[in-house]
């Protein structure tokens, strides 16, 4: 039995204000900055179709987030960094058993870099010698150019 396909998550849907965009010389889109649907400031990379790679988010209390997407621009990999915590490394994988959209969670065993369902990890998906701690960044973000000029502020 085949499923069918779910449609591609619109850009617009995860970065609703998509203030300043990075092009090449033939005038293609390859990553956006701007603010998520819940006012952070977030980085997408862009595949040459304009769905999203890897997008880098700064959430609130510090922490920062960063995602890796499927060639239909489903989220599949997340990597949690907060301030005073060990990373977190969550994998989403699409199951096949009872409909296309159907996401299992899992993290990674930080002795066995195996796979266990989210819930069921003794660290609770932590992995203590994947990166020191993050430091905690204050908002608002600004983007400025070589001279110090500020192009663009997160608006927090």
């Amino acid at each position: 039995m085949e499923f069918p396909q779910t449609p591609k998550p619109r850009l617009d849907e995860f970065l609703p204000t998509q203030d300043v965009r990075l092009i090449d010389k033939n005038d293609s889109t390859f990553a956006l900055l701007g603010l998520s649907e819940k006012g952070e400031p977030m980085i997408v990379l862009l595949d040459p179709t304009g769905s999203p790679l890897a997008g880098w988010t700064a959430a609130v209390r510090g922490r920062v987030t960063v995602d890796a997407f499927d060639e239909q621009g489903m989220l599949r990999l997340n990597v949690d960094l907060e301030p005073r915590r060990d990373p977190m490394v969550t994998l989403l994988e699409r199951g096949d058993y009872d409909s296309a959209a159907h996401t299992s969670m899992y993290v990674l065993d930080p002795d066995t870099l195996q796979e266990t369902e989210l819930g069921h990890s003794p660290t609770g998906g932590r992995i203590p010698w994947l990166a020191s701690e993050m430091g905690e960044i204050h908002q608002p973000i600004s983007l400025l150019d070589q001279r110090g000029d500020v192009l663009w502020v997160s608006g927090r």
